[in-house]
């Protein structure tokens, strides 16, 4: 039973992420979103086969929605000044410690 239920909650999140996606977003770039694409593994982690795919899902819709796309596995992208010229931050797969200092993880 518990299974069916995260498995229907999985499913629900992830319509819900996919609808969110086809929304338009008033965003603080008058010529659309900025995204910031993060999908650092640490070293020895887990790596999902699945991360060239969602880079590459993620340029199209950039492309075709216009958003700017900023793809790193850089930990450094993370401070306070520079993560606030970005709409929006995706961690794509990420697993493992991917932040090299506190400041990162705060």
């Amino acid at each position: 039973m518990r299974h069916r239920l995260r498995r229907a909650a999985s499913i629900l999140g992830a319509a819900l992420l996919v609808l969110g996606l086809n929304v338009p977003v008033a965003s603080a770039h008058p010529e659309g979103l900025h995204v910031l694409l993060f999908s650092k593994t640490a070293a020895g982690a887990y790596r999902h086969d699945s991360i060239p795919a969602g880079i590459a899902m993620f340029e199209q819709l950039a492309a075709e929605r216009q958003w700017e796309l900023t793809k790193t596995e850089d930990s450094n992208a993370f401070t306070n000044a520079n993560l606030a010229t970005y709409d929006v931050i995706v961690m794509l797969q990420t697993s493992g410690m991917v932040w090299d200092t506190d400041a990162q993880r705060a």
